[in-house]
């Protein structure tokens, strides 16, 4: 090979490499920014409640919601997971596409937001409420749903919280598995029969044993994210919605 060629090449491959570098760096740079303002935002609107364990029926936080809609009419709600990095709004656009590579104010990140399915209703009105966020490598968003494959996680955090301006409910869930973007997981069920049938095909499949008895189910929250075992794969939790009498 001539000289003149080994040196294109070389030039080539470097800047190949400055460029994945950069990308990179770049992105690293974006999450870090995510995780600080989502850490700031909880810090100004979330605050921790003093509970027993005879309470545990309770929210064991409170959130300010209506101070955080005042400054962005995209976020309709909050959603907690206690013990887990889960604790961000939850925002809703008239797309499942807007929010996945931004910020709830509208700024470019490749982390994206929390965000419900734009099919459904943000007071939980449907019998199948869709929220959806990112598997990040750095723990945040919706990696920790991968978790809940082992028992023990499960048993340690059997609740989700969803706190709307209206109403506060508490997420007993009821199963976690592996699907795809096809998954009847996605569906907007038309009567609760139709989600009966899903939700007793979701426990067959379920990574963990819930406590809860589907038959007892009125409405469910499916919490999808990203996995690995395929092409499309989605790790989905599905819980049942139980409003909490003089919450918000």
């Amino acid at each position: 090979m001539k000289k003149p060629v080994r040196i294109a090449l070389c030039c080539i491959c470097a800047a190949i490499l400055a460029f994945s570098a950069y990308k990179i760096i770049s992105i690293a740079a974006e999450y870090g920014k995510a995780e600080s303002v989502y850490e700031d935002t909880a810090k100004q609107a979330v605050t921790v409640v003093e509970t027993s364990q005879s309470d545990a029926s309770k929210p064991p936080i409170t959130v300010d919601l209506a101070a955080l809609q005042s400054e962005n009419s995209s976020i309709i709600g909050w959603i907690y997971c206690e013990g887990t990095p889960i604790n961000y709004p939850v925002v809703q656009s008239t797309d499942n596409e807007y929010f996945v590579r931004r910020m709830p104010d509208g700024t470019k990140n490749q982390a994206g937001s929390i965000f419900m399915d734009y099919r459904c209703s943000p007071t939980c009105q449907d019998t199948n409420t869709i929220i959806y966020g990112h598997n990040m490598k750095n723990g945040s968003m919706f990696a920790s749903l991968k978790s809940f494959s082992s028992q023990s996680f499960y048993d340690a955090h059997p609740v989700v919280w969803f706190f709307t301006p209206a109403q506060t409910y508490r997420v007993e869930l009821v199963a976690g598995y592996v699907t795809s973007t096809s998954s009847e997981a996605f569906e907007m069920f038309t009567d609760r029969e139709n989600m009966l049938s899903f939700l007793n095909s979701a426990v067959s499949k379920s990574s963990f044993v819930s406590t809860v008895a589907p038959a007892g189910v009125e409405q469910v929250m499916t919490l999808a994210t990203c996995s690995y075992e395929y092409d499309a794969a989605r790790y989905v939790l599905i819980g049942s919605i139980v409003p909490i009498e003089g919450g918000i």
